[in-house]
């Protein structure tokens, strides 16, 4: 499982990592986190023992310490979980939770992105060690177009990145992403 979103330069002051086993033996987990700064390790990522039937929630504050953006992915090398990311604030009264992301591939569509005419945003994760580069492509009932213009982004391995578009318009639309690595 996948989780990209804002880090803590961001206002996420505490991100944290539930994990839930709901089956009769204990889980093993690695978390893996890749910062806009690249990998970030800790030795508490790995070897994480979720016992049957529990819940255990792990700390990913200081591993993303200052960092813009965040990239999460949990693994599991012996039973199955469930995982939710939450991002808070400091003092614990905001807390929001990331949605899970795609799996890393060469080409994504992410439909339905709503009508706007603010600039948004993509958060985007290269998981490997290849630099990647992304070209995004606008589908709108209006026609195709690309947000970076003809220009593809380069963002390098092992990095997670936020890249703000273009204004979409004042209609729905589908972005396709493409990448030559995933």
């Amino acid at each position: 499982m996948w989780f990209v979103g804002p880090g803590q330069g961001n206002g996420a002051a505490q991100i944290r990592v539930d994990l839930m086993n709901t089956d009769p033996q204990a889980a093993s987990v690695d978390l893996s986190v890749i910062t806009d700064a690249g990998q970030a390790q800790s030795s508490n990522d790995t070897g994480i023992t979720v016992p049957p039937d529990r819940t255990v929630t792990q700390s990913l504050s200081s591993m993303a310490s200052g960092s813009s953006v965040v990239a999460i992915e949990v693994h599991t090398s012996i039973g199955r979980v469930a995982a939710a990311v939450s991002e808070g604030s400091s003092h614990g009264s905001t807390t929001s939770w990331l949605p899970s992301a795609a799996t890393p591939a060469t080409s994504l569509t992410i439909p339905g992105v709503p009508p706007s005419s603010k600039a948004a945003g993509l958060f985007l994760a290269v998981p490997g060690s290849t630099s990647a580069r992304v070209t995004v492509l606008a589908i709108t009932p209006q026609g195709h177009y690309q947000p970076f213009g003809a220009q593809s982004i380069d963002l390098p391995g092992q990095s997670a990145s936020y890249v703000p578009l273009t204004p979409l318009g004042g209609t729905a639309a589908a972005l396709e992403v493409t990448s030559n690595v995933p």
